[in-house]
């Protein structure tokens, strides 16, 4: 989706399971080139008490909330800092 606030600026919002941090990964260094602002913004949560959360709903948090916003910021970081522009 394509967003016209101002004429000058193009807006691109792109939206990307973020539950596999190596596919979140392979796709921050695949558009590295295009982003000038990265607004991360993701997060999940659960609605039970710890102990009857199982395995697979835990792993999934830590890889919305943790793992792949890092996978994002590591994806895209380097090539703003070479840029000195972001």
């Amino acid at each position: 989706m394509c967003l016209k606030i101002n004429p000058t600026i193009d807006v691109k919002v792109i939206q990307i399971d973020m539950g596999c941090p190596r596919d979140v990964l392979e796709f921050a260094e695949e558009y590295q080139d295009t982003v000038d602002i990265l607004i991360n913004n993701a997060g999940i949560s659960q609605r039970d008490e710890f102990v009857n959360v199982c395995f697979g709903v835990a792993e999934n948090m830590m890889n919305v909330n943790t793992l792949s916003p890092i996978a994002m910021i590591k994806g895209i970081l380097p090539r703003m800092v070479e840029r000195r522009s972001g």
